[in-house]
């Protein structure tokens, strides 16, 4: 069962982390409570089983983790109520530890299939990209960077086939975007290549099997869209209706 938690920090300066150190500080931080966790979850495969996210409120950054195990999500509550982090380290720079947030909490895969919407509006907090699958030739995968429906939702389709009990099914999922009000931002992963991601707002509207679609976006807003969302990419958030 997946769900989320949010840790409220102070930076002590300014300046945004990388993907990879936002990755490292998240384990870091677990493994003071839970090394076997963190051990874990850094021996990811290819579906990787959660998703960190750094977002900026004014003065403050929520480190969001979304993890796919309720059992894991249960370890790590218990372990920072103990024994809180003081401070998280995020490469050369510290941030004080604020609060911990798990009113989020944990959500059943049938109650991510709870409920329908007409329209949606998605707010990409964080740069989304997408990664081709894999060819079968062990050739390079292509970077897509436009979060278009088919792409979101592939995506989630595939995330959900690796983690989930029960399937989808893979009929076609109608949705059609309008209101776009994206903007490029580049990635930086702690390679001499940069990779650029997308940030912004899209409205859907949904046409049939809406159940299912909204069942795939809610399991984003935990886990993440696209690739590299262990690395701080493709954190989504959703208004219902919008």
């Amino acid at each position: 069962m997946p769900g989320r938690l949010i840790l409220s920090l102070t930076p002590q300066r300014k300046g945004r982390p990388s993907g990879a150190v936002i990755q490292a500080a998240t384990l870091e931080a677990i493994r003071g409570v839970a090394p076997e966790l963190a051990q874990r979850l850094h021996d990811h495969g290819p579906a990787p089983a959660y998703h960190t996210a750094l977002v900026q409120k004014d003065a403050r950054w929520d480190l969001h983790l979304g993890l796919a195990k309720d059992e894991d999500i249960e370890e790590l509550v218990r372990g920072w109520m103990r024994r809180p982090p003081r401070t998280v380290r995020f490469g050369d720079r510290e941030a004080g530890l604020l609060g911990l947030d798990a009113s989020v909490g944990i959500r059943t895969w049938d109650e991510l299939m709870t409920g329908r919407a007409k329209h949606v509006r998605l707010h990409f907090r964080s740069p989304t990209l997408f990664r081709s699958p894999s060819r079968g030739d062990g050739g390079p995968r292509p970077i897509r960077v436009f979060p278009s429906p088919e792409r979101v939702l592939d995506a989630l389709r595939r995330r959900w086939a690796a983690l989930a009990p029960f399937p989808l099914g893979d009929e076609a999922l109608p949705a059609f975007a309008s209101e776009y009000d994206f903007r490029g931002r580049v990635v930086t992963w702690g390679r001499p290549h940069p990779v650029s991601g997308y940030v912004g707002t899209v409205r859907w509207n949904l046409q049939g099997r809406s159940q299912e679609i909204a069942a795939l976006l809610r399991l984003g807003t935990i886990l993440g869209v696209g690739s590299r969302t262990t690395r701080g990419c493709g954190h989504l958030e959703v208004d219902w209706d919008g």
